[in-house]
């Protein structure tokens, strides 16, 4: 069930990599939008990637009020509350953020 529609947005709108190692694609990202995992989050970190965090599992909650308070991503609230305009919003600020490109 897809109540507001999200998962058919994604499928339409996103690009789903599998299998590439993250330095040879993050360098082309403005932004990137993920769950809040811990090994995501360090990849992420490292790169130095502005980033929405959309978590739906108990660690991610937590990584994700981690690495907002520390200024170097955005936490959009839980992914099933999730909706393409607050996505979409959530990209066009972290893409021209100057705090989060800075982090």
């Amino acid at each position: 069930e897809d109540p507001f529609m999200v998962q058919s947005y994604c499928e339409a709108n996103t690009l789903v990599v599998k299998g590439c190692p993250p330095a040879s694609f993050l360098r082309r990202c403005a932004c990137a939008v993920h769950c809040g995992g811990p090994t995501v989050t360090g990849i992420l970190m490292h790169a130095g990637l502005p980033s929405l965090v959309c978590p739906f599992h108990d660690e991610h909650f937590f990584w994700a009020t981690i690495i907002q308070d520390c200024g170097i991503a955005k936490n959009l609230g839980d992914l099933r509350q999730m909706t393409p305009e607050l996505l979409t919003l959530g990209m066009r600020d972290a893409a021209s953020n100057e705090q989060l490109r800075a982090s």
